[in-house]
């Protein structure tokens, strides 16, 4: 197999990758925007901890799915050397988490996969983390607008 062909196979899979981190992405701003005083009504004061921890398990679900399609897609290319999608799904994760082991890998044409997957795993790690940490920022600002909004509310009231 031309390296080529497994560096094309390996950018599909990053775009595709990075559409689904997108949606997802896109999906948990519009979770946490907009809806602040119905978090606060309903859990009180502690109402960020339930909406990071929605926020940070709905990112960690794509990556999980991401790493699966990568299973996927190295189990179809390679059933024979990887024997089962078990190893498929630990060589995926290994290459994704860029941790790499190198006790089980595809045959030697399609082992470029495994650094492309590492790649794309960096950049979708690297996105995640600076998005939960933009959330957590938001919840906090949030938070304060939110808080001068009640004792202004209060003071009116005395």
């Amino acid at each position: 197999m031309n390296l080529f062909v497994s560096l094309g196979v390996g950018a599909v899979m990053i775009g595709v990758t990075i559409i689904i981190h997108i949606i997802v992405c896109d999906l948990v701003l519009r979770m946490v925007m907009g809806r602040v005083r119905d978090y606060f009504l309903r859990f009180g004061v502690h109402w960020k901890i339930p909406v990071l921890v929605l926020a940070v398990y709905a990112i960690c679900a794509s990556l999980m799915f991401q790493i699966w399609m990568w299973a996927f897609l190295i189990y179809i290319i390679d059933d024979n050397t990887l024997g089962s999608i078990s190893n498929a799904l630990y060589y995926a994760t290994s290459s994704f988490t860029t941790v790499g082991f190198a006790d089980i890998e595809p045959v030697p044409e399609w082992r470029m996969l495994g650094a492309v997957a590492a790649m794309n795993g960096m950049i979708l790690f690297g996105w995640s983390a600076a998005f939960i940490f933009e959330i957590l920022a938001k919840l906090y600002d949030d938070d304060k607008i939110l808080r001068k909004r009640i004792a202004h509310h209060l003071e009116e009231k005395r």
